[in-house]
């Protein structure tokens, strides 16, 4: 009975403490998806923070009031090429993402950077209506893992 007691006011502490949802914390293999909401770049991969650095985003507006993002993503390694992929989405003023249909997803823009590189990724709204953004990066799928390089 004792038992029963100690573990009922280990319970009751736990949910005053704020951990109703259990004691694991959900792990994703994107590490940054959540930074979605908040960060103007985003990597998709971890290794890519060792990488590849990036500039601050510019934005402006082109002449049909679109939103127009402009990134420099650099290869900081001396020996590595990096086979990289960009994406970017496009928000409305209350933070939705606009063309999410099935179907009309951005696409995926195919990058290759030498050691050293810096490439200029700029991608343009297809209507006024966006006024946020974010830029997602990630290795290019089948890409060769360092282990596979000899």
């Amino acid at each position: 009975m004792n038992s029963l007691r100690l573990l009922a006011a280990v319970c009751t502490a736990a949910l005053a403490a704020g951990c109703a949802s259990g004691p694991y914390a959900s792990k994703t293999d994107r590490p940054n998806l959540e930074l979605e909401s908040e960060a103007p770049v985003v990597f998709l991969n971890k290794d890519l923070r060792r990488v590849l650095d990036t500039g601050s985003p510019v934005a402006t507006r082109t002449a049909a009031k679109a939103l127009s993002v402009q990134v420099a993503l650099r290869n900081r390694t001396d020996d590595e090429i990096l086979h990289l992929q960009a994406q970017t989405l496009f928000k409305d003023d209350q933070g939705r993402v606009l063309y999410s249909q099935i179907g009309s997803e951005p696409v995926w823009q195919p990058m290759v950077l030498t050691p050293g590189q810096t490439v200029y990724y700029t991608q343009s709204a297809l209507t006024p209506e966006a006024v946020k953004f974010v830029v997602r990066v990630r290795y290019a799928p089948g890409r060769v893992d360092d282990d596979d390089k000899d």
